[in-house]
């Protein structure tokens, strides 16, 4: 039942499966082209312990069931979207986390206006939930739809907690 709402009784994580997964990913993103990894190397050099992070990391393979190669294809097409929706945004935005600051007026608003709620309890595997509603808000701008969704989570994993 639990497979139906996204929560898997897999193994335990322990160290010694974290840092192989951890090695595999760092291989596959090696793989990856030199052209099609632009914005992901462009976002190391302005900060790697953040790009390269553990932590980060991990987000991603946990939100691909581990396939390294998965995860680091997402990882690449999050510093491409990342690019594209903050290229008229000061550079330092690339190397880090999003900031509600750093959001335009609009998509302010519209996470302001309650159209996003983050329920007070977890889920069962002790994640954040987050409830839309979609056809709530009407956006000014494609720019603006996309800018929220960048900053909660449509294209990369992240953390509310």
């Amino acid at each position: 039942m639990f497979d139906v709402v996204g929560f898997r009784n897999n193994k335990e994580e322990d160290a010694a499966f974290l840092n192989t997964k951890l090695a595999e990913l760092d291989k596959e993103l090696f793989k990856i082209s030199r052209k099609r990894k632009r914005a992901y190397e462009a976002a190391c050099k302005l900060n790697p312990d953040y790009v390269r992070g553990k932590k980060f990391h991990l987000a991603f393979l946990r939100s691909q069931r581990f396939d390294a190669k998965e995860a680091a294809g997402v990882i690449i097409n999050h510093f491409d979207m990342k690019q594209k929706v903050f290229a008229n945004y000061p550079a330092e935005i690339q190397g880090r986390e999003v900031k509600f600051t750093d959001l335009s007026p609009d998509a302010r608003e519209f996470v302001e206006g309650g159209h996003l709620q983050v329920s007070a309890s977890n889920d069962a595997a002790g994640r954040s939930v987050v409830f839309h509603a979609a056809f709530q808000k009407n956006y000014r701008t494609l720019e603006s739809f996309v800018r929220k969704w960048s900053l909660f989570g449509s294209w990369h994993p992240v953390s509310l907690n």
